[in-house]
């Protein structure tokens, strides 16, 4: 009975060990997918961040869900202070605001991007800036998860 016993827990104890093996991978695994994802995001980041132009996504309701430098900046905050935001609490010009989410709206309702060639956008500091924009709409399964990529150019320059 002694001798079956040590049998059963030796065997017990290989399967564990092989099991802790396995994991063990797995999380080295896991841990280098986050590494990858981690650097894509910063990669990502940097590219949108030295692009001059104002790069930004906002989803239906008018929240900001990326931001690039430019972008931020032209509302005097940071790409973290931005996102998360809506457009009416980061714009001074709500008229303007509100004109941009019903934009962004009908943009994800009609799948169809447009381009502005010109329009007149209000800073934080109520300056009028002519901009040049494009919006993109990004659709996933349900249009109010669909997001605008606006990338806006100043041309008052």
């Amino acid at each position: 009975m002694d001798k079956y016993n040590d049998d059963i827990i030796k065997e017990l104890k290989q399967e564990l060990e092989e099991e802790k093996r396995k994991r063990e991978k797995v999380e080295k695994e896991l841990e280098e997918l986050r590494r990858m994802v981690t650097y894509q995001q910063e990669f990502l980041y940097k590219v949108i961040d030295i692009n001059p132009s104002h790069i930004f996504v906002r989803d239906y309701n008018g929240k900001y869900i990326l931001a690039n430098q430019e972008a931020a900046s032209f509302y005097g905050m940071t790409p973290k202070e931005v996102v998360g935001k809506t457009e009416i609490e980061i714009n001074p010009n709500e008229k303007e605001a509100n004109r941009f989410i019903l934009e962004d709206r009908e943009i994800i309702k009609t799948n169809n991007k447009i381009e502005i060639p010109e329009e007149m956008i209000t800073d934080s500091n109520g300056n009028v800036i002519w901009m040049k924009t494009l919006k993109v709409p990004i659709i996933h399964d349900k249009k109010e998860n669909s997001q605008v990529l606006i990338v806006s150019t100043d041309i008052t320059k």
